[in-house]
């Protein structure tokens, strides 16, 4: 499948420490590039442009790259750098709180890998905080959330009421434009069979420091496990990232020996998920031409069909998806009882505080929350006429 130079340039671009080869490969192809504004427009949306823009420096070619693509470039840097020390100081109040109360917690994704895969904060993109907990201290890590001032659309007694072995994680707590979501588990999703142990994740899990304030994060093979499998529900599921690519990318070149391969192919084994890991990982090596020995690659290419990798171009080449947020939302309507509850959060669905609103739509001024009102009705109509046709 042939990619055009600009998709080239854009998988050339997610190692964090580019090798000379990369670097060189990179400087050939920007002579190529025909259409600078469309490409800066493509790279900005995948989040790949600050990992390109700290490459600049080391490129022989650099002069050759319109000065408006590079101040874009900049800009992307510079607003993922914000947002992520605005996100490292909310993280470490969260945490602290937590701690201070008894409650451990695990960071997961981006809070994590932006300081200790990453090196530096504004080459990854993060819209909220993920973090981890046990489930039995889950009622307590919300309560706690909310005497911090974070607001929540759901309460959370009706959270808590309406959880179950299928939830995930809780709805979205926010203040000041930073939302946190609390987990109890990492993945057990319909489109995918399988889930983690929470007790091997648990027992597995190492402590670190974040924003110099000490957490637990996922294990590496359990890190790059979780990284695939949420990376590949969301091809699935239409709302794919390049982020996860960009992770993965990273990630496997911290598996340079051999007994990391063993071990990672136990820890799949043991989580029932082999094939959806090693097939990211095949992808990751054709495309990204990530750290896979030729020997693991031979043994696991089979499962990298065709249509997977159409998909993969597909996105690559600007494909954005749909995420139906309905049938998320039907799902835990079934689920919550009793009736009185249901018509509580159906209720909280249509006309969410503003404080949600404010984040979910990024309004500037709080004036403006009741024209959003209208058009939040509008795309959920229109999710919901898909939904139907969908199941026809």
């Amino acid at each position: 499948m042939e990619l055009s130079s600009e998709n080239k340039l854009i998988l050339a671009s997610f190692r964090i420490n580019p090798s000379i080869e990369d670097l060189e490969k990179i400087n050939e192809l920007i002579p190529t590039i025909t259409d600078w504004e469309h490409l800066t427009s493509n790279i900005i949306d995948r989040g790949i442009a600050p990992l390109l823009y700290k490459k600049l420096p080391r490129l022989s070619n650099r002069n050759l790259v319109p000065d408006e693509t590079v101040k874009k470039l900049s800009k992307a840097y510079y607003l993922t750098l914000t947002r992520s020390m605005m996100l490292y100081e909310a993280f470490v109040n969260v945490v602290a709180v937590c701690s201070a109360n008894g409650i451990p917690v695990i960071a997961l994704k981006g809070i994590h890998l932006s300081e200790k895969l990453y090196g530096d904060i504004g080459l990854r993109q993060m819209s909220d905080i993920d973090i981890l907990v046990k489930p039995e201290d889950a009622k307590e890590t919300l309560q706690l959330l909310e005497l911090s001032g974070y607001k929540c659309i759901i309460p959370i007694d009706e959270q808590i009421e309406s959880c179950d072995e299928n939830l995930i994680h809780f709805s979205p707590m926010v203040l000041k434009g930073v939302s946190v979501e609390v987990h109890i588990r990492l993945l057990n999703n319909e489109r995918i069979q399988h889930s983690f142990f929470p007790d091997k994740i648990w027992e597995n899990s190492e402590f670190t420091l974040l924003s110099n304030q000490p957490a637990r994060v996922l294990q590496l093979h359990d890190l790059l496990i979780h990284v695939s499998l949420h990376l590949h529900k969301h091809m699935l599921g239409g709302t794919m990232q390049f982020t996860g690519w960009i992770d993965i990318t990273n990630l496997l070149e911290k598996y340079t020996e051999l007994e990391n391969w063993h071990t990672l192919r136990e820890r799949c084994n043991l989580f029932s998920c082999g094939d959806e890991v090693f097939r990211l990982i095949v992808l990751a090596k054709e495309y990204m031409n990530a750290n896979v020995p030729d020997d693991i690659y031979n043994e696991n290419k089979h499962l990298l069909k065709n249509d997977y990798r159409k998909l993969f171009i597909k996105y690559l080449k600007g494909y954005k998806g749909y995420y139906n947020q309905d049938q998320s939302h039907l799902n835990t309507l079934i689920r919550i009882k009793p009736f009185k509850r249901k018509i509580s959060y159906l209720y909280n669905i249509i006309v969410p505080p503003k404080l949600y609103m404010i984040y979910k739509y990024k309004i500037e001024s709080p004036t403006l929350v009741l024209l959003f009102y209208p058009y939040r009705w509008w795309l959920g109509l229109r999710e919901l006429i898909q939904l139907i046709v969908q199941r026809k």
